[in-house]
C-alpha cells in the first residue's frame, strides 16, 4: 500500500460554505493529486483529480490561495520536479477550470538542497506577492 510522502492544504469560502483543498503525493509515483472538499457536498475528485505528473519521488509539496474577483480563488501548488527545478501549479477554485504549470525556479539558480522542503508565504492577506522558501 502506497503512504502520502508530502500533503498540503488550503481553505476558503464560496457563498459562505466552506471548501478545502487537499495536496498530495504518494511515495511511489511522480504524480500530485487533488481532493476536494466542499460544505454543502462533501468529499469528491474533479476531473481525473491529477494536477501534476512530473513531481520527483517524495517532493515537497505546498500550497497557497487567495480570492482576486467575488467568487474565484486562485491557488498555487508548488514542488520539485525530477531536475530538482522548482514547479508551480496554477488553479482555481472554478471546478471547470483547468491546471497550468510552469518552472519558476531551475536547480542550477536555486541551488535547492536535495531534501529540501518547500514553504510558501504571502507578507500581506490576499495579496499576489508571494515568497516562496526552501
Amino acid at each position: 500500500m502506497a503512504t502520502a510522502a508530502s500533503l498540503d492544504s488550503v481553505e476558503f469560502f464560496l457563498g459562505g460554505n466552506r471548501n478545502l483543498r487537499v495536496y498530495y503525493q504518494f511515495g511511489d509515483d511522480n504524480t500530485l493529486r487533488e481532493s476536494c472538499f466542499a460544505q454543502d457536498y462533501g468529499w469528491f475528485i474533479r476531473g481525473n483529480g491529477i494536477i501534476a505528473k512530473d513531481a520527483k519521488r517524495n517532493s515537497p509539496v505546498t500550497a497557497t490561495r487567495w480570492t482576486d474577483n467575488p467568487g474565484t480563488t486562485q491557488i498555487r501548488v508548488y514542488y520539485v520536479d525530477d531536475a530538482h527545478d522548482i514547479r508551480e501549479c496554477q488553479g482555481d477554485s472554478q471546478l471547470t477550470s483547468l491546471w497550468t504549470s510552469r518552472t519558476i525556479g531551475y536547480a542550477s539558480d536555486t541551488e535547492i538542497g536535495l531534501g529540501s522542503q518547500l514553504a510558501i508565504a504571502r507578507p500581506d492577506k490576499d495579496d499576489q506577492l508571494l515568497r516562496l522558501f526552501y
